[in-house]
């Protein structure tokens, strides 16, 4: 209501900086409530602090975005609308079972649609949830392309390095489907590493291959052994330094919690 009736204020109401509405207009908040919510019930899953997150979120959303698509389809529209057809056809945990296949065809749909848009074939965020899509469909040889072009496309870093984790994670994928050899993979692994370390701080670099290690342990031990076999040592203590890190944290969070009681 006070989107709605901002315009009759003289300054901008501070409840709508708030709740995240900055810069918004009715519209975009009638789309994006429910989405919210389950974004953010999402990443508390992912953080192991929360259940499932609730999927009825989802439907509401897509519910209110058809209503909008019907009266304004525009390339925010339709991006907004992929990303719940995708979420609404994977699992909440790691993104990468399949529950819904319908879902994920109408989510490259509503993408293919966006793209049609001026400034649609520019956007990183349309590639990377593209190449999302591909990967949960089992084509990770295009999902890859999608990555790539993500990263290339976000000169301003907006995407952070999630991007440069869904290369590491689909790459890893393809050398243990034999898609791709050992000395191809770090050939890769050598090149988007540095790109990444030339975008983003040593830290965020850090923290991504963290994730990448801990959910593809038996993928990257065997990298490592094939890095090792090569002579790549830098990699390998790049990728040990980072597993080291993370187990410090882990210590630090425990001992703060020990000396709380």
């Amino acid at each position: 209501m006070m989107l709605e009736k901002q315009q009759t204020f003289s300054i901008t109401p501070m409840g709508i900086h708030d709740y995240g509405f900055s810069g918004t207009d009715p519209l975009d908040c009638f789309s994006k409530i429910y989405i919210r919510m389950y974004m953010r019930d999402l990443e508390r899953t992912k953080m192991g602090s929360f259940g499932l997150p609730d999927r009825n979120h989802l439907t509401s959303a897509k519910s209110d975005l058809d209503s909008i698509i019907n009266v304004y389809p525009c390339l925010k529209t339709y991006l907004e609308m992929g990303q719940v057809c995708y979420y609404m056809g994977v699992d909440a945990v790691q993104e990468l079972l399949p529950t819904d296949e319908n879902a994920i065809n109408n989510a490259l749909v509503c993408i293919a649609k966006a793209m049609e848009f001026d400034m649609g074939d520019t956007l990183p965020e349309l590639q990377l949830l593209k190449g999302k899509c591909l990967r949960v469909k089992g084509e990770e040889l295009n999902a890859i392309k999608c990555f790539k072009q993500a990263f290339q496309l976000d000169n301003k870093g907006s995407l952070g390095t999630e991007t440069f984790r869904c290369i590491m994670e689909t790459l890893l994928g393809l050398y243990h489907q034999n898609k791709m050899d050992a000395q191809e993979l770090i050939q890769e692994v050598e090149v988007w590493v540095k790109r990444t370390q030339e975008k983003y701080t040593s830290e965020a670099v850090s923290q991504e291959l963290q994730t990448v290690c801990r959910n593809n342990t038996s993928e990257t031990v065997a990298l490592s052994k094939a890095m090792i076999a090569m002579g790549k040592m830098d990699l390998v203590k790049l990728l040990f330094q980072s597993m080291k890190v993370n187990c410090r944290r882990q210590s630090l969070k425990l001992s703060s919690r020990s000396t709380s009681f």
